[in-house]
């Protein structure tokens, strides 16, 4: 499924300046392309607020975020988990005539971050969808007891035991590996 024409920006729009989109995504759109995720995926509501800038000769700088609240089964116990998801996008576009496919090419940091466009129009619904996706849990929670499931460690709490240092090993983290 598409995203309806309003996502799709024409170049000659753009190289008057800079365009912000600010709108809410389509709910029709989120399930259909939720609907290929490894769990059950449901939309509760989505909202983009992207700033597409022209860089010539003919490049296009996306930011942006985009905000989606979904509901999803706890891996866990099963009861429905609300995730709020908040996707930073970040993304230089430029002609496909631009992109190089060579087996034995040296890809740039740069090249790897770059999207492509077409037919001088700019569909947003692949980095929509990606930015989605790759905030997408692994194994969605619920903030009940499967939470504090005995070996389950969050993100904070990893890095606090990292800031925790053994006070008989106090002296070693004195060092300066040089």
């Amino acid at each position: 499924m598409m995203l309806p024409e309003d996502f799709t920006i024409h170049i000659a729009e753009l190289k008057n300046g800079t365009r912000r989109i600010q709108r809410d995504i389509p709910l029709a759109f989120l399930a259909a392309e939720l609907a290929h995720c490894e769990y059950e995926v449901t939309p509760v509501q989505a909202h983009c607020d992207l700033v597409m800038q022209w860089m010539p000769p003919e490049n296009v700088l996306l930011t942006g975020k985009i905000n989606a609240v979904v509901e999803t089964p706890c891996s866990t116990c099963l009861t429905d988990v609300e995730l709020h998801l908040c996707a930073d996008i970040d993304a230089l576009l430029a002609p496909i005539s631009e992109q190089v496919i060579n087996d034995d090419a040296e890809y740039t940091p740069e090249d790897l971050h770059r999207e492509y466009y077409e037919n001088e129009q700019i569909a947003l619904d692949d980095l929509i969808r990606d930015g989605i996706m790759l905030e997408l849990p692994m194994t969605p929670r619920c903030t009940g007891p499967c939470k504090r499931i005995k070996g389950l460690v969050t993100a904070q709490e990893a890095e606090e035991k990292q800031q925790k240092i053994d006070p008989r090993l106090a002296r070693l983290a004195e060092f300066k590996l040089s």
